[in-house]
């Protein structure tokens, strides 16, 4: 049995994970952000702890002859999410998570001292709140200065709960690659320059490790907490998107994998280090790759707030009314930033728009140019992606929400111009971390070996293009790539 821990925004899940017979269980409890303001957002980690006892604990009145059998444990966890520890471990102050945008003035600050254009040459990344560590550090240590000259470790979620479980101090290359303290191609290693920005000393960050590297076992203090036996084999792990495509049986180069949920996320991977600043970029869990995530930030929440504040209807209603729409939706075009968008503008004043209303618009149409305009907005990344990498995708393979909606993936499938397969598992992530225990406890001998184990819950259906609505799409796609460029001085004015 492998055991995968998988820490999301609201909620942890625990998967344990049969390779035998690709059967599995898995529970969850819920957990809190708190967002006082706009540009604040912190987790306390002792939650996520707790979250994960209790999860635990129930596994082990149902489950506890599987949870006795368990051959490693991989963690899965949202990043960034920085947290200032003490020796012991012992958060100094609440997690700083990755929408936070409280170190605006340090990025400009960082910026101003090196140059944004080289930090991006430096890192593959671009400087920014929240999503990047650096500034976060900076701005402790400028308003929280006991805090800072406190810390032990800054570390992330992972490195807490490795903690927690282990006693060991580690974060993996794939979190590393976003923190803003590595160089591109050099991840294993914290860059001397890029800490003295922030004024962090190389012994106050966790070890570099690989995704798939033993980092210790269960402790018998964590044992004792938890229920896990002793001495189980604890991995290194990932940040939750490269874990979801591995979950999805991504391992290999020049890859595409879309995970479609509230914000939609589309990795591709590559051979060589990425350079384009305009995507997330980081070493993969499979070491010899890496991989750039373009990231949509209201794709399914454009339909939930079209449903909700708009037409008062379900997500089906919506997209029955959508069915009715022709290709296209007689012109009309949305523009899906309801809250600014990152890939590829980066531009947090960016904000939706309908292109094209008359008065022989309808509800019908609304509804097909929402789901319309999402799938613009994968072509428009895909594009950039395949353009960084020299390398068209033999196949796109989806998962979340998003991908079970059959009209949506029709008509993503028509916008680019091939078929797409929706895999009809949800919880990659979870999987993900599992497989990662399993790989590096030498379960499984290879990547593909761990992905095969998969194969009894990764089935797909594959949705193939209507070739006449990609004659449409073509043009409306025009359209779409024109707007933001065009109206974007709006924005800012």
């Amino acid at each position: 049995m492998l055991l995968g821990i998988d820490l999301g925004t609201s909620a942890m899940k625990v998967m344990l994970f049969d390779p035998a017979t690709g059967t599995y269980v898995l529970e969850r409890e819920p957990v809190a952000i708190e967002q006082p303001t706009p540009d604040l957002a912190e987790a306390h980690p002792q939650d996520w702890w707790n979250a994960l006892v209790a999860i635990l604990t129930r596994l082990h009145r149902t489950h506890g002859q599987d949870l006795g059998a368990v051959q490693a444990v991989g963690l899965s966890t949202i990043f960034p999410a920085l947290i200032p520890m003490d020796a012991e471990g012992t958060p100094l102050r609440k997690a700083i998570l990755y929408c936070d945008r409280r170190s605006i003035a340090e990025v400009e600050e960082i910026a101003a001292a090196l140059g944004p254009e080289a930090f991006e040459e430096r890192t593959g990344n671009r400087l920014t709140p929240g999503t990047c560590t650096l500034p976060g550090i900076a701005w402790i240590r400028k308003h929280e200065p006991d805090v800072f000259s406190a810390t032990h470790t800054f570390g992330q979620a992972s490195t807490y709960l490795i903690k927690r479980l282990t006693g060991a101090n580690a974060l993996d290359l794939t979190q590393a690659s976003l923190s803003g303290m590595v160089a591109s191609g050099r991840e294993n290693e914290w860059d001397p320059e890029l800490l003295e920005l922030a004024g962090v000393a190389h012994d106050q960050l966790p070890r570099l490790v690989s995704s798939g590297e033993v980092v210790g076992s269960v402790s018998s203090i964590a044992a004792a907490e938890c229920g896990l036996p002793a001495g189980i084999p604890v991995v290194g792990g990932a940040g939750d998107a490269p874990l979801a495509a591995f979950g999805g049986g991504v391992v290999g180069a020049h890859e595409l994998f879309c995970s479609a949920g509230t914000t939609d996320c589309i990795m591709f991977t590559g051979d060589r280090p990425p350079s384009n600043p305009v995507f997330a970029n980081m070493r993969y869990v499979c070491p010899e790759l890496w991989v750039s995530i373009g990231t949509m930030s209201t794709a399914g929440a454009s339909v939930k707030w079209l449903c909700d504040a708009v037409l008062g209807c379900s997500a089906d209603e919506l997209t029955s009314q959508a069915a009715g729409a022709p290709a296209g939706s007689d012109g009309l075009v949305f523009l899906p930033y309801l809250q600014g968008e990152r890939t590829p503008w980066w531009d947090p004043k960016a904000r939706g728009l309908f292109y094209g209303l008359n008065l022989t618009t309808e509800r019908a149409h609304l509804c097909r140019a929402v789901l319309e305009g999402v799938a613009f907005g994968w072509r428009q990344i895909i594009s950039l992606l395949e353009d960084e990498y020299a390398f068209e995708a033999a196949k796109i393979v989806a998962v979340g929400g998003g991908s079970t909606n059959a009209l949506w993936n029709q008509i993503k499938a028509s916008v680019l111009g091939r078929p797409i397969a929706a895999l009809d598992f949800a919880e990659t992530t979870s999987l993900g971390a599992a497989l990662i225990g399993g790989l590096g406890a030498g379960v499984f001998s290879t990547a593909t070996d761990a992905c095969t184990a998969t194969a009894p819950l990764c089935r797909a259906t594959t949705v193939e293009p209507n070739s006449e609505w990609t004659e449409i799409y073509n043009s409306s796609f025009g359209t779409y790539c024109d707007l933001y460029p065009t109206i974007a001085p709006l924005f800012h004015s």
